[in-house]
């Protein structure tokens, strides 16, 4: 059995297709993984902790953020991203 190649997108293909895209997915080295979305437990948790991180944090000059950001890791090619 011979398995097809995998296409290798470039960031900018990754970038079209997310901003069309009916679902979250990430980019890692030219492939593409979709992301499964969270649960009522999860995302409860989530905004609970975000609040008490902006109020923890409030007079500090850091801040917490509860999701959906996208992170530069130079070392394995992932950049910030916002998409709207």
């Amino acid at each position: 059995m011979t398995g097809h190649p995998q296409k290798i997108y470039s960031e900018e293909e990754y970038l079209e297709k997310e901003r069309m895209a009916d679902y979250k997915s990430e980019y890692y080295r030219g492939e593409i993984f979709a992301m499964p979305g969270a649960g009522f437990n999860h995302i409860r948790i989530t905004e609970n902790l975000s609040g008490q991180f902006f109020v923890r944090f409030s007079d500090k000059s850091c801040c917490g953020y509860s999701s959906d950001l996208r992170v530069h890791i130079p070392a394995n090619s992932l950049k910030p991203i916002l998409i709207f």
